[in-house]
């Protein structure tokens, strides 16, 4: 099997076991096709969605990206969600260091980016077992993510006059 076919294997697991557990949401892989290191499985409004990935250091990230069109509104939605990061945290159950707070300025784009990071190495290349326990870890987290942050976003976003439609 392909790396490619790997990659496309492990993320159509994960979205298949998002349905099982959380058969109220339409969970679908958005943006790229399975078969690159990471997919986008739930859109929150416009460019703002949950992903998985497999980053290039050998990390399994799970995270919310935020892009709402122009950098202004990004930095301004990420800087509010950030003011909540103790609230957050608790509500996930995490220790301190363990949730990531990428800014727009720090990825050099117009995105920001909430990322839990799983504790060990993982790379698509590791044994069927550990993969069953990655898929398992990152569709806890992507539940917990959502979960925790949808009232916090859906407070914000409301907010039309400062983050417009969300769009």
């Amino acid at each position: 099997m392909t790396r490619q076919q790997r990659y496309r294997q492990f993320f159509e697991k994960v979205v298949e076991y998002l349905k099982r557990r959380r058969p109220g949401v339409v969970w679908r892989i958005l943006e790229h096709p399975p078969g690159y290191n990471w997919v986008a499985v739930d859109r929150v409004k416009g460019k703002i969605w949950y992903g998985v990935g497999f980053t290039r250091d050998g990390k399994l990230r799970v995270a919310l990206h935020i892009k709402l069109g122009n950098q202004q509104n990004t930095k301004m939605l990420y800087d509010e969600l950030l003011k909540r990061n103790a609230i957050i945290k608790k509500a996930l159950g995490l220790e301190v260091d363990s949730l990531e707070w990428a800014s727009p300025a720090k990825l050099g784009a117009k995105a920001g980016r909430i990322a839990i990071y799983y504790g060990k190495r993982a790379t698509i290349d590791d044994s069927p077992e550990h993969l069953q326990e990655l898929r398992e870890w990152g569709v806890d987290m992507i539940i917990s993510l959502r979960t925790v942050l949808t009232s916090h976003l859906d407070e914000l976003l409301g907010q039309s006059s400062v983050f417009g439609s969300g769009k």
